[in-house]
């Protein structure tokens, strides 16, 4: 499989954040609570984001299976 693109990899970033302004969050803190997601985890913004988006499609999935905030 191909290494995912600068902009599958932005797409991701912001939907996760988008995820966490939804459930009330600042700009500011979304980004900081997914920086600290990826520090906990030793690895980069894309990869903590799709952490998140899976983690919540796996608790929430839908009928196209795409994630949902509750």
């Amino acid at each position: 499989m191909a290494p995912p693109s600068i902009l599958q990899r932005c797409s991701a970033i912001n939907q996760a954040i988008g995820v966490l302004l939804e459930r009330g969050r600042t700009p500011d803190a979304a980004h900081q609570a997914l920086a600290r997601l990826a520090n906990f985890g030793r690895t980069d913004l894309y990869d903590a984001a799709e952490y998140l988006l899976r983690d919540l499609a796996d608790h929430h999935p839908t009928d196209e299976g795409a994630p949902t905030a509750a």
